[in-house]
């Protein structure tokens, strides 16, 4: 019981953390999107992911509606990997970190269906 909330905690919090620095790095994240032509609208796409993240973040670290946390954070994660972590594209410099990134988000996909079907 005590293990489970403490990975919910940090989980939540890694996901809060994330969903604040997208929110105070709006202006950066914005232009980064335009330039590899990720989506469009992309202000409102990163506005998007801050909101998402910050509020299901919340939901999985303090416990309430974590099923539906767990949802929202893997759908979230489903859909932009792909779009925006593209290992395979750009210099040597840039494929390292996006494969770093990539492979963070698989692994945290896999976290949240292990924590999804435990609960």
């Amino acid at each position: 019981m005590y293990i489970e909330t403490f990975v919910h905690a940090v989980l939540g919090l890694f996901f809060l953390f994330h969903g604040i620095n997208h929110f105070i790095h709006l202006k950066e994240l914005t232009k980064e999107a335009q330039h590899h032509k990720w989506t469009f609208e992309t202000r409102k796409m990163v506005m998007i992911s801050w909101v998402v993240l910050i509020f299901w973040g919340f939901t999985i670290m303090t416990g309430y509606f974590v099923t539906a946390g767990i949802i929202g954070i893997l759908g979230f994660l489903l859909s932009v990997t792909p779009i925006v972590h593209t290992f395979w594209k750009g210099t040597t410099a840039e494929k390292g970190q996006e494969l770093a990134h990539f492979t963070k988000n698989i692994a945290l996909m896999a976290e949240l269906v292990r924590m999804l079907f435990d609960h």
